[in-house]
């Protein structure tokens, strides 16, 4: 991730400056101080001299004006590849008396003159330049280069007593500071002035330059003795890889006003990104959001390559929803009946609903009580369809009674519909809330139905019927009433995973204002 560093200068009372540059990890020196790009710098107001550099891009040199916080951004140009022009040279023009010197640059062969006039590029600074001919004297002449300035040597070789013997040079031309090796051992680098020279035997050689950033070059070459074989090796820059944004989603593109929603994003070849202009460090990232409005996000990634094209995300932002309805939807807890019936024998549906203001049963039955049970007399199989209804909207539930076809051998009139008077009929509506109602909610983990009939239930009993996910019941009771009090002695198989664990347990119920309630059990 990248680290913006902050630079003060001049003390207090200062303007902060944010340095942005393409590529990332730019040097950025302001009156000398320095940042790595992205960074920040204090100044007071007043002009300052900005310089940024990197390795491999031209240098950027420019004056700012600083009267209040804002960000400067600063684009380098890639050198091209191949032996670029450095970056601080200057020229020589050489004036000679004789023609097809060897010229000397700090003890570095560069060139042969061709004729009795030469021009050569130089690194900015203070030089010895010598000059040496077979059967004349070397001569060596001080000179100051300044940077893209030309400046001018006039040398005047004598004649010697004998013949000077003549070494065998490779003069090699790369980028500066390329590492060089010949024939498998290390020469150095590449001097500023993108020459390297080095005396090698007479014969094959193998050169190779390389450099961090570009693709190695290597080349064979002959030199015969007392040549100057020019040796130029460009290396192709490696492209460094452009920013692109993987994805850029939002938890949710479609809000209420009031609501928040998180941006999430991942880029790749990057060291951050800006969001709708706040800059952010890392290539992954997350920010949680509430417009006011529908807007439109813009993210572009950053890295040492560039900068990604930009991608957006628009969220919506609709009106504040309008206050809940008061009123409840109604809730189907139970609705049951027989599977099979015989012709002439009558079926008993038996059904518990809550916050319905309205409850009906079609066919037969029409309008009933929210809770209850009644009998009807299909003739062929019947589907029976219960309807709640609440200003809040409707649920239904259906029940098929199936009619098995007569035996004639055995047909017998229809039985008589059991008595529901006295506490016959509280016998089947504690059945009914136990082998129904009780055994739907905790099959289904409904914590709320299972206390709608048993309000004094413990927080233990709550939980266990959180967690019985996939446990089947099985209750036959029998129930016993005593006034507004009950006892219902059950038999319980419990199927878990399958296995049945059967057991016993037994219910202690009261009625209260006609509704019977569970009150412990044992």
């Amino acid at each position: 991730a990248a680290l913006i560093i902050y630079v003060v200068i001049h003390g207090s009372s200062t303007i902060q400056v944010r340095f942005e540059a393409n590529p990332a990890g730019t040097d950025i020196f302001v009156n000398g101080e320095h940042c790595s790009a992205p960074c920040a710098a204090k100044l007071k107001p007043g002009k300052y001299a900005v310089e940024a550099t990197h390795d491999q891009y031209t240098t950027v040199r420019k004056e700012i004006d600083v009267t209040k916080p804002y960000t400067e951004s600063l684009t380098l140009t890639a050198i091209s590849a191949g032996p670029a022009r450095p970056a601080r040279v200057g020229t020589l023009a050489l004036a000679i008396n004789v023609d097809s010197a060897d010229i000397f640059v700090d003890g570095q062969l560069k060139d042969r003159a061709h004729g009795k006039n030469a021009r050569i590029t130089v690194a900015a600074g203070s030089h010895q330049i010598r000059l040496e001919k077979s059967g004349y004297q070397p001569t060596t002449l001080p000179v100051e280069i300044a940077e893209g300035s030309e400046s001018a040597l006039a040398f005047s070789l004598e004649k010697g007593s004998g013949a000077i013997t003549e070494s065998t040079y490779l003069i090699v031309s790369s980028v500066p500071n390329a590492s060089l090796v010949v024939d498998g051992k290390s020469a150095g680098n590449v001097q500023a002035d993108g020459k390297a020279s080095l005396t090698v035997q007479p014969g094959k050689h193998q050169v190779q330059v390389s450099l961090d950033g570009y693709e190695n070059a290597s080349k064979n070459v002959v030199a015969r003795a007392g040549d100057r074989v020019n040796v130029a090796l460009n290396l192709r820059a490696i492209p460094k890889p452009v920013p692109a944004i993987a994805f850029f989603a939002a938890d949710s593109q479609n809000i209420q006003a009031g609501q928040s929603t998180t941006l999430k994003w991942e880029a790749q070849n990057a060291i951050e990104v800006s969001l709708d202009g706040e800059t952010i460090s890392g290539a992954r990232g997350s920010k949680s959001v509430s417009p006011g409005a529908t807007t439109k996000y813009m993210l572009i990634a950053k890295g040492a390559g560039g900068q990604s094209q930009p991608k957006t995300l628009t969220v919506n932002v609709a009106a504040a929803a309008a206050p809940a309805v008061t009123a409840k939807m109604p809730s189907i807890g139970s609705f049951d009946g027989p599977d099979k019936i015989t012709p002439g024998q009558k079926a008993k549906l038996v059904w518990q609903t809550d916050n319905a203001d309205s409850v009906t049963i079609d066919p037969e039955l029409g309008t009933v009580k929210p809770s209850g049970s009644g009998y009807v007399n299909p003739t062929k199989d019947t589907k029976y369809t219960l309807i709640a209804k609440s200003a809040a909207g409707t649920k239904t539930q259906e029940v098929t009674v199936l009619v098995e076809a007569p035996k004639a051998a055995e047909a017998k009139p229809a039985a008589p519909a059991p008595s529901t008077a006295g506490g016959s009929e509280d016998v089947v509506l504690i059945k009914d809330l136990l082998e129904h109602r009780w055994k739907s909610a905790y099959e289904s983990s409904n914590v709320a139905a299972a206390r709608a009939i048993w309000p004094t239930m413990s927080k233990d009993l709550q939980n266990a019927i959180k967690n019985a996910h996939g446990i089947r019941l099985e209750l036959i009771c029998n129930p016993s009433v005593s006034g507004d009090m009950a006892v219902a002695p059950c038999s319980q198989t419990a199927f878990v995973s399958g296995k049945p664990n059967p057991g016993s347990v037994t219910f202690t119920l009261s009625k209260s204002s006609g509704t019977w309630l569970i009150q412990n059990s044992k």
